[in-house]
């Protein structure tokens, strides 16, 4: 049931180019027979086909590049070649007795995708699904068993293999993280909720740049959720940890009026942390675009700017500074 296997380099459909060559698969028992050799063979065919240089020619009076060239050079074909016999040591022979002329593909272009060289290996399978399915897995189990260590056999993205979502729940692990750190830092269970609630605001940034802009999500888009993570719960932090002390120092004074002290004491180093960032990430997005580094850059940028909405409008409301916490 399986004919026509092949490997290429890069995607199958949009990004190989399918380069040909013919070639010549000599019958030795054919050849031995008439006791003849391969260099024979070429020999008698170059005087159909050739073209050399020779050094130069000497015309009187100055030495004239030269060249020589077979007055069938552009007319021989391959059907000439497989039809047409070839003059051996003065006698002729017929192509077809000795060899056979086969078209192949050549020049394989590897592409690197995620860090990783990859080719393509294809076959025609002729029969259901289900079967095929079955054995293409067994093929990858064996594949993986034989190769050595750096090397993995796998389907291909546009197979609609399973995708793994380790990554999204590696997320959720830093958020957690970064819940606990922050409730050793404020010595709260409450108020890192509030810090932590500041993520998935900037998240939306992240999702409405790459919706808007049509920017292709890759592992670029799932690093930047880390950074966003990080930058974002150290605007708050710089903001809260002033609120604490002022509130500890003047406790007369309301909450709000403290809060808007806080606010006002941190702001420009936040702002100044933020642009700095987003400035910083311009050359990935300009020039040459790396599809790991765009998409990288791009949702960081998207996500601090918006996180900007979240520090002014949503962090206030999720400290529920009415109720003092």
């Amino acid at each position: 049931r399986v004919r026509n296997t092949r490997i290429s380099g890069g995607d199958r459909f949009w990004r190989t180019t399918d380069r040909m060559e013919y070639y010549m698969d000599f019958d030795s028992r054919s050849m031995a027979l008439y006791n003849i050799f391969i260099d024979d063979y070429y020999y008698g065919l170059r005087e159909k086909i050739a073209q050399s240089n020779i050094s130069s020619v000497f015309d009187g009076s100055t030495n004239v590049p030269a060249r020589l060239v077979s007055d069938r050079h552009e007319s021989y074909t391959a059907w000439h070649l497989e039809n047409e016999p070839v003059i051996i040591r003065g006698m002729p022979y017929k192509t077809a007795n000795m060899m056979t002329l086969d078209k192949r593909l050549i020049g394989n272009d590897i592409y690197k995708y995620n860090q990783q060289y990859r080719l393509t290996m294809s076959f025609d399978f002729l029969g259901p699904h289900v079967p095929m399915q079955r054995l293409r897995d067994r093929l990858i189990d064996e594949m993986n068993d034989e190769m050595p260590l750096g090397y993995k056999a796998g389907l291909r993205k546009w197979e609609w293999a399973p995708q793994e979502k380790e990554q999204y729940y590696l997320i959720l692990l830093v958020i957690v993280i970064i819940y606990f750190v922050c409730a050793i830092l404020l010595e709260s269970l409450m108020q890192p909720l509030a810090v932590i609630g500041l993520i998935p605001i900037s998240f939306i940034g992240l999702f409405l740049t790459f919706y808007l802009f049509d920017i292709n999500f890759d592992q670029g888009g799932l690093a930047s959720f880390i950074l966003l993570s990080g930058l974002v719960v150290n605007a708050g932090l710089y903001i809260l940890n002033d609120f604490n002390n002022f509130r500890k120092r003047d406790s007369k004074l309301s909450l709000l009026r403290i809060y808007v002290k806080a606010f006002n004491n941190k702001i420009i180093p936040v702002m100044l942390t933020i642009s700095s960032t987003v400035l910083g990430l311009i050359p990935f997005v300009t020039g040459k675009k790396e599809a790991f580094w765009f998409a990288f850059a791009s949702g960081a940028m998207g996500g601090l700017v918006f996180s900007l909405v979240a520090i002014f409008v949503f962090f206030p409301l999720f400290l529920k500074m009415g109720n003092g916490r």
